[in-house]
């Protein structure tokens, strides 16, 4: 009769043989494939990044206080690489369905091209992900004050100085967002305001 500690080394033996059958023939171990995976969907969204640093800087010769600027681009070129990005950013996705930061750019460009609701998808599922991801806490934020929702806004930007608050090590980086929100809603509340004087 044969041990239990026996068979279950047969049956280890025979797995494994398997496994080295299976994947020593040229195909790849599933750890492979995700490791592969990922490299490309950081080549994806590094050329997604390319297009959308294109976009930014063709915008910022036509729209308004750029920087704060939480409104749709009207720039047709800062619209094609918008849309460029985009695509990039899918791309990366599908390959690498976790990578946070490709949702959360994929919503800035969709904010930037006026699709406020896809851009809001983008960034929950990015904060789904990450849930202390300052640049889509930010880029939400933005979307928020483009659908005219200030106090969701302003919750975004309290849940971006309760993170700098609460990290002693909050870099430049972490504020730097959080001070984009806070100066994108005083520039909201100075056009609500403007255009409501005007209409006394």
């Amino acid at each position: 009769m044969i041990s239990k500690n026996v068979l279950a080394a047969i049956c280890l033996t025979a797995l494994l043989a398997a496994q080295a059958t299976a994947f020593g023939g040229g195909e790849k171990s599933p750890e492979e494939i995700r490791v592969e995976n990922q490299k490309k969907a950081a080549k994806k969204y590094n050329n997604g990044l390319k297009h959308m640093a294109k976009a930014r800087k063709q915008a910022a010769k036509s729209d308004s206080l750029f920087a704060f600027n939480y409104r749709a681009t009207q720039d047709a070129k800062a619209r094609k690489e918008y849309k460029k990005a985009i695509k990039d950013f899918d791309k990366s996705i599908e390959r690498h369905p976790e990578m946070f930061e490709a949702y959360s750019d994929r919503g800035y460009c969709l904010r930037k091209l006026g699709q406020l609701k896809l851009s809001l998808e983008s960034y929950d599922r990015a904060l789904e992900l990450q849930p202390d991801y300052a640049p889509a806490i930010e880029y939400r934020g933005e979307a928020y004050l483009a659908l005219d929702r200030p106090v969701k806004a302003k919750r975004a930007l309290a849940a971006l100085q309760k993170l700098i608050a609460g990290d002693s090590t909050a870099n430049v980086i972490y504020l730097a967002y959080s001070d984009t929100l806070r100066l994108a809603i005083e520039k909201y509340e100075l056009e609500k305001f403007l255009k409501n004087d005007s209409l006394k």
